[in-house]
């Protein structure tokens, strides 16, 4: 959510008030948002705390009935558009995840929809409900005043005063908090539903709900609280507060891969592509797959089949359904369009939309498999539980537990071995909700409390221990039965918590290293998308053809690609966290993408998995935390923007590790690792950018192994060429299944050859320490290639391959040392000065500050606001050090603190606050400016 849609959502238009709060209170009157947001961002990068009044007022300052000049005072309050709960970070609330557990409650016991927006303010929560339309003050204080006792009355710990209050102000995303000025805290975003409230359908519940919060009477009682029927039947369809999104639809993870086995439509669409699809219908598809997990990897493949199919134009409309807030297509809307398919489809007349048949199952419980004394009470309200009276000796049906607790299954990964439990939960009037629990914290109360409260289904003090018993009695029952699913979290290595080598995963299969095998292995739901990219498919004799034809070439560049993907689980062996592997060619039609595909299609799909120059590299770096030891293929970088998104990609890759983030619930996610490759092919060197972008460093150069890649020659035409590489794109994954076997029974004597190899090829290539990417990188290749013709994959030269890597080490030694000319200090600031030529004044000497020299000017600036003064009897020139700044990142990727040493020692660089043009015409304001001298040698 950006800073002007917030402010457009909890702010009316009209005169605002922003607040700095440094050693006063200061106020600045805005006329418009518009003005109010550039204050905002330009007061955001002092140390001062800043503010924003959620009201806008009828005029500025002014002088009141008493002679005293006011601003923000009630009688000055035009309108207001939210209501609002600050709650600071104490009784009991210690962090955001317990904060949105408590305003879940607060939702469920009170009848109060879900926030709109919630905001971090460094030491609370910033709460928002945001109105459909801005309110007078005199409609707003009453509704504010029931949602303050509505709060009080829950003993939900807020600034009560603050809610209550239209003239309140409060801090805006994007700030810093400086109540410790040691360190000052972010205030930003943890959550956006997009939901905007009527007011009258707040005012009816604000007006409903309160008489029950209080006292208790007069509402329908649900076990959660007392909620008016009239109020739930305004805000019933309010989404249940889980950090899903927007839409009204019931917030559970839908595949539509499986709707298609289950819905006649959504197969007729797969199968035709939607050749005969009129223009609503393709739009009710696209809507559909807006809600779907892995919507978007069926966009085009619902939308090629049409005449008119143009991928560009599919893109722009899907993007616009994404932006709507409507939910899933509805049956009786498809019913229209195919009345024939959907009058025989099992499901009519039973559901609503689609989209509930897509949601995903973990594991489904053998036939037979039940609890004998547990049951759903008869009335649906609830568990009951066969207990023994000791009074007559006989079992009686007690309620246990006043929610249904049901389709529950359990879960093992792969990696960690713990487990997990699969169910869903529901209650009469409530929408259904999945919830997945790890079983350790069946062991801890305090963890059961929380999470099950998170996820909107808290237990009562009566609960907790047959809730306990419930789920530890069908975890022993699914156990016995063995009827647990395995699933994975990544591909690659499976360890033990030793980092013992235990087995392999690939696609759907581990691979043990005791020769067994664990097949069906589901793949975490995060990362489910991206897993059936992995899976298995056709057959294995497209792929051993095309990777034949390549071998045959005998072009150890194209050697190399195939290579990768057999080197990329070996790099975990090296040391070496991550490497890239640049491929580069000037030239177009030589054959990088071809090969990449047959690499890739070792472990995956030639299509879906490779990576491209629309993905982030938040999304490629989330992704190689999936694939672990598998490697990354990315196809066709190109234009400035992603070259320099890939740059900083390199150096994670090479960490290991992605960022530390928050999910949706504002929980620290765990975060992925990786040990492996990045593959990745250009008409551009990134291995030069790689120095240009390290600030004269050898740290970027040294992780990327560049190969230059020249075509290849074959009597066969393009024509044949492409329809061999073509059958790749149903037939893939097998090799990986071969080698992932392989890999896992040998992996003791392999990691021999690799040390083994390592030493050989350091010792032969004089490995400088800086230059171990690139050796790992050579050891991992010749070595995977190795195997994949030890165990008849694809027969590859590997004493011509590893000849050709070790040469080719000569080559980037020397590249490494040009790739970063035009680092140095002088160097930068010639190349800022000549890209400014225009801007630029020259005069005999500068002009000191409180000194009364007046500098004669040599060359004027073409320009009217100058960038930079050189003064050549000096020798010194003289720069904006913001302006500088901002250049050196943007033009050279290259960040001010990296460098400032070498432009001190260099240039001897000083700063002080004076003016550009001093003394002349042209002087500039006073700023931050820095004066560097363009020789060595003594300063004159």
């Amino acid at each position: 959510m950006k800073l002007s849609d917030f402010l457009n959502a909890v702010v009316p238009e009209g005169t605002m008030v922003i607040g700095k709060k440094a050693a006063n209170f200061r106020h600045t009157v805005c006329k418009s948002q518009a003005v109010a947001l550039a204050t905002i961002k330009k007061l955001a990068g002092s140390s001062d705390d800043i503010y924003f009044a959620l009201a806008t007022f009828k005029q500025g300052f002014h002088t009141n009935a008493k002679g005293k000049k006011v601003l923000r005072v009630r009688e000055n309050i035009s309108q207001l558009k939210a209501l609002w709960f600050d709650i600071d970070f104490k009784d009991g609330l210690s962090d955001p995840t317990v904060v949105v557990a408590a305003l879940r409650e607060f939702s469920n016991a009170t009848g109060m929809p879900a926030p709109s927006i919630l905001v971090h303010s460094g030491n609370g929560v910033h709460v928002y409900w945001t109105l459909t339309e801005s309110v007078p003050y005199a409609r707003w204080q009453p509704m504010a005043n029931k949602l303050k006792e509505l709060a009080l009355g829950h003993k939900l710990s807020i600034d009560s005063v603050c809610t209550a209050d239209g003239c309140r102000v409060l801090r805006p995303p994007g700030t810093r908090n400086f109540k410790d000025p040691l360190v000052p805290k972010p205030v930003y975003f943890l959550y956006d539903r997009g939901r905007l409230y009527d007011p009258a359908a707040l005012e009816v519940a604000l007006a409903g709900v309160l008489p029950n919060a209080q006292a208790g009477v007069g509402g329908v009682d649900d076990g959660l609280g007392s909620v008016p029927a009239y109020a739930k039947g305004l805000l019933g369809n309010v989404q249940e507060f889980s950090g899903a999104g927007v839409g009204s639809y019931a917030p559970v993870e839908s595949f539509f891969a499986q709707i298609t086995g289950e819905c006649g439509v959504a197969k007729h669409w797969a199968v035709t592509k939607g050749s005969d699809c009129t223009e609503p219908e393709w739009t009710a598809a696209l809507q559909l797959l807006k809600h779907c997990t892995d919507g978007e990897l069926w966009v085009h493949e619902l939308s090629s089949g049409h005449s008119d199919y143009d991928a560009d134009s599919t893109n722009e409309k899907f993007a616009r359904r994404k932006e709507n807030n409507a939910g899933p297509t509805l049956c009786r809307t498809l019913s229209a369009y195919r009345p024939d398919i959907c009058a025989a489809c099992p499901h009519n007349g039973k559901i609503k939309t689609p989209i509930v048949l897509g949601v995903e199952v973990t594991v489904q419980t053998a036939g037979g498999i039940a609890l004998t004394s547990w049951r759903i009470n008869p009335d649906g309200r609830g568990m009951d539980r066969k207990m023994l009276n000791p009074d007559t000796m006989l079992y009686e049906w007690l309620p246990a537990l006043r929610r249904v607790f049901e389709n529950v299954n359990a879960t093992e990964s792969v990696l960690t071995k713990f487990f997990e439990l699969h169910f869903k939960v529901r209650m009469q009037g409530a929408k259904d909700i999945q919830i997945i629990l790890p079983t350790g914290h069946l062991g801890n109360d305090n963890k059961l409390r929380e999470t099950m409260a998170s996820f909107g289904a808290p237990l009562r003090g009566s609960e907790l221990t047959p809730f306990k018993d419930f789920m530890g009695t069908w975890l022993e029952k699914l156990q016995k039965e063995r009827d647990i699913a395995s699933v994975t979290e990544q591909l690659g290595w499976v360890k033990d918590s030793d980092g013992n080598v235990e087995g392999f995963s690939a696609g759907t299969t581990t691979y043990m290293s005791d020769g067994t095998e664990k097949i069906g292995v589901r793949i975490a739901k995060e990362f489910l998308a991206v897993g059936r990219m992995y899976e298995v498919s056709g057959t294995k004799a497209p792929w051993l053809r095309v990777s034949k034809f390549l071998a045959e070439q005998n072009n150890p560049a194209f050697t190399a690609i195939i290579a990768s993907a057999f080197a990329a689980p070996l790099l975990s062996f090296t040391g070496v966290q991550g490497s890239i592997l640049s491929l580069v060619s000037t030239e177009s039609g030589v054959g990088k993408t071809s090969a990449l595909k047959c690499a890739q299609a070792v472990w995956g799909s030639p299509t879906h998995g490779m990576n491209s120059i629309e993905d982030t590299r938040l999304s490629v770096a989330r992704k190689l935390g999936f694939l672990n030891n598998l490697p990354a293929y990315w196809d066709e970088l190109r234009g400035e923007k992603t070259m320099e998104e890939f740059c900083h990609l390199a150096f994670q890759v090479a960490q290991g590790k992605e960022k530390s983030r928050l999910d949706s619930t504002a929980t620290m996610r765990d975060v992925n690792t990786w040990e492996t490759m990045v593959i990745a092919a250009s008409n551009e060197s990134i291995f030069d950018l790689m120095g240009s972008y390290s600030a004269g460093s050898d740290a970027g150069v040294a992780r990327t192994y560049e190969i230059i890649v020249h075509p290849f020659e074959s009597e066969r035409s393009r024509a044949e060429i492409a329809m061999l590489f073509e059958t790749l794109n149903g037939n893939y994954g097998h090799a990986g299944q071969e080698y992932a076997k392989y890999l896992a029974m040998h992996h003791k004597e392999i990691k021999v050859m690799v040390g083994k190899m390592f030493s050989s090829l350091s010792a032969q290539g004089q490995m400088k320490p800086q230059e171990r990417f690139w050796f790992s990188m050579m050891t991992s290749l010749i070595i995977g290639a190795g195997l994949a013709k030890k165990i008849g994959l694809v027969d590859i030269d590997v004493r011509t391959l590893g000849h050709y890597l070790l040469k080719n080490v000569t080559q980037l030694r020397t590249r490494s040392s040009a790739s970063m000319l035009g680092s140095t200090p002088s160097e930068l600031i010639a190349a800022y000065m000549q890209q400014h030529q225009d801007k630029g004044l020259i005069v005999d000497k500068l002009s000191r500050q409180g000194h009364s020299y007046t500098p004669s000017v040599i060359s004027p600036p073409r320009a009217d606001r100058i960038i930079f003064q050189l003064a050549q009897d000096d020798n010194v020139v003289r720069v904006a050090k913001g302006d500088f700044c901002s250049w050196l990142k943007r033009s050279k990727g290259i960040n001010w603190s990296s460098v400032a040493e070498s432009f001190k020692k260099d240039l001897y660089l000083s700063v002080a606050k004076t003016s550009l043009g001093l003394g002349t015409k042209w002087a500039m304001p006073r700023q931050y400016c820095m004066d560097m001298t363009l020789e060595f040698g003594e300063k004159k």
